[in-house]
Parts: C-alpha cells; structure tokens; sequence
C-alpha cells in the first residue's frame, strides 16, 4: 500500500528585488553561497521558508518565514519562495534588476 501526503507550504513565486531586505521572521541563513540560485535552491529545501534575501556582496542568504517589513539595501537581493526546483530562478519577474 502506498500513501502519498501532499502538503501545501504556502505560495511560492519567482519574483526577486534587487536593492530590497525584508526584516520578516529570521529561520536560518548560511555563508558562501555562490549565487541567487544556490540562495534559491537554500530556500526551497528549507521547511517554512517562504522568503529569502541573497547578499551578493557578501555571499550570504538568509532565510525568512515571513516577507515583513521591506527596506532600501543596496547590497540585498530579495525573493519569494521559488515554485520550481529544477529552474529556480527560471522565467523571474524581476523588480529593479538587470541581467547583461
């Protein structure tokens, strides 16, 4: 017999904004992440993640359970929950950012 559970986590989405932090509900955050997409794939896999803010300057993600209150920071990159695990980054609605 097998048994499936499906959870819903709440919403995700492909939306990053560049120059943004969110002071929502701090989870966890690690150091030398390589790019967005590593910060991403971070979020994904962690339980009750729902947002996350990639330093790109200092090579830091930090997961956020909650989105909060959004604040001007020139050195953060900030995102929703990516849907999609095999293209996180994949098909982004992007506010402020530019890709050369």
């Amino acid at each position: 017999t097998t048994t499936t559970t499906t959870t819903n986590e709440g919403s995700c989405g492909l939306t990053i904004t560049k120059g943004v932090g969110l002071e929502g509900t701090h989870l966890t955050g690690r150091r030398n992440v390589p790019n967005l997409k590593a910060c991403a794939l971070f979020c994904l896999s962690e339980r009750g993640c729902r947002y996350y803010v990639y330093r790109f300057r200092k090579r830091t993600c930090w997961l956020k359970s909650s989105e909060g209150k959004r604040r001007k920071d020139s050195g953060a990159i900030a995102g929703q929950r990516p849907c999609n695990v095999s293209d996180p980054c994949g098909d982004v609605t992007v506010t402020g950012l530019a890709f050369a």
